[in-house]
């Protein structure tokens, strides 16, 4: 069975613009393994991927393959080579960098290997729901077949990623084109300050860490406290019982927050992936100046040959000096010409191409805004709640505090609404907001 031909037959059939109408894509188990061969031993993580049909009115077969994150960063190359005018998504890290002491940096941790998994997981989402990349053969046979490696190595990607090297390496200079040159310079910015939002944000995350755990000595104080006071002797350890929960509820909020910074790195790998571009589009503007200035010096030759008259050069000088047949003229000549025709239909070719490339790119650019503006607004409003959540928490235990000193009754009833935190709690809260405020 051809499972990447009925995918596209499929595709093509009910006019569905990209993968992701058509597939649910889910990693859904991930597994340790070792390789061992007579040299060394390999010991990586493996992800399950999951892929079936999104709706019951298109028959797709579920398949699963297995795949490690080495063959994440094949299909990574394969796309930056094969749409090097595409703002290709970036795959997570290989090893975690910007993160604060409480979580760790083992590759093979368990927290570490369940967040990449979920940041796989985007990455398969965002390149099966991108226009062009969607359609991919290659990627179709790395959600589908298990022949993945010999299908991608027949495309000799290789070649073209090699051919952008030399656009890597070249320094940067003044772009001719306006757009950009206004892309580059807002990717330098954005990755500047992306970057220092989430070093930021890893520094508050230590203070604030540290800042709730510190309740736990609030907690156990009171605790000691109550022993030796009669009247206050139950308020007080009601009291040390909140101060615990507030050092204990800390930990999941700070691991959720941590999901959001995951989801901003992203977009700092994305300003890297714009420059890329630019440089790219910078490298062709380059090759097209380069041919056009050695056409122009070609054409003067030619035109001072004509008039009888010689360049200051070696060769031209040894001309002066022994002359030169007839026959030798003419050959020249015939090779002069031949080197303007063909600079002539290179520079075609680079002008066509450098046109493809720019309208391409500027497309993307496009797109790629729109996609920007929509996830970094989900990613601050969704913080902007976490941080609520927890301000209403945090809010509801000092009220359940305060009425642990409160005359009157004071029960186990303050205690089940911090433990539930409930819309029920969250309302308890609400309720007493104008003496709090107050």
């Amino acid at each position: 069975m051809s499972t990447k031909s009925e995918i596209e037959e499929i595709l093509e059939k009910e006019q569905i613009s990209n993968l992701c109408k058509l597939l649910v894509i889910n990693i859904i188990q991930v597994e340790k393994r070792t390789s061992t061969t007579s040299t060394f031993q390999d010991t990586y993580t493996a992800y399950q991927i999951e892929t079936k049909s999104s709706s019951k009115e298109i028959p797709v077969p579920v398949q699963l393959v297995w795949r490690r994150y080495s063959d994440f960063e094949v299909l990574q190359h394969y796309f930056d080579a094969q749409y090097a005018f595409l703002i290709i998504p970036p795959i997570p890290e290989k090893r975690a960098t910007s993160i604060w002491r409480h979580f760790s940096a083992d590759k093979f941790d368990p927290n570490f290997i369940e967040r990449r998994r979920h940041l796989l997981e985007i990455y398969l989402r965002r390149v099966s729901s991108h226009p062009a990349m969607s359609r991919d053969p290659m990627l179709i046979a790395f959600l589908r077949d298990d022949d993945f490696a010999e299908q991608i190595r027949e495309t000799n990607y290789e070649k073209k990623a090699d051919s952008w090297l030399k656009s890597l390496t070249m320094p940067f200079l003044h772009h001719s084109n306006q757009e950009f040159r206004e892309m580059r310079q807002y990717a330098d910015r954005a990755h500047t300050i992306l970057s220092n939002l989430v070093k930021a944000r890893s520094q508050l995350a230590e203070r604030t860490l540290a800042l709730f755990k510190a309740h736990a000595h609030y907690g156990r104080e009171y605790c000691q406290w109550c022993g030796i006071e009669k009247e206050l002797g139950e308020g007080l350890q009601k009291a040390g019982h909140y101060m615990d929960m507030l050092a204990v509820g800390i930990d999941a909020i700070l691991e959720e927050e941590e999901q959001y910074a995951d989801e901003l790195k992203e977009y700092i790998f994305y300003m890297a992936t714009i420059k890329r571009v630019c440089q790219r589009q910078q490298w062709l503007e380059h090759e097209l100046e380069r041919r056009t200035s050695s056409l122009a010096g070609k054409r003067k030759e030619k035109s001072m040959r004509d008039e009888g008259k010689s360049s200051f050069s070696l060769s031209s000088f040894k001309t002066r000096l022994f002359g030169e047949s007839e026959q030798e003229r003419a050959a020249k000549d015939a090779q002069l010409s031949a080197d303007i025709a063909s600079l002539e239909d290179a520079i075609a070719i680079q002008k066509e191409e450098l046109n493809s490339f720019s309208q391409q790119a500027t497309d993307e650019f496009d797109r790629f805004r729109q996609q920007k503006q929509h996830d970094l607004a989900d990613l601050l409003i969704n913080y902007s709640i976490l941080q609520l959540k927890l301000a209403k928490k945090s809010c509801l235990l000092w009220t359940n505090i305060r009425d642990c000193f409160e005359p009157g009754p004071t029960g186990a009833s303050h205690l089940s609404g911090a433990n539930g935190q409930s819309q029920g709690g969250a309302d308890q809260s609400a309720g007493k907001s104008e003496e709090l405020s107050s």
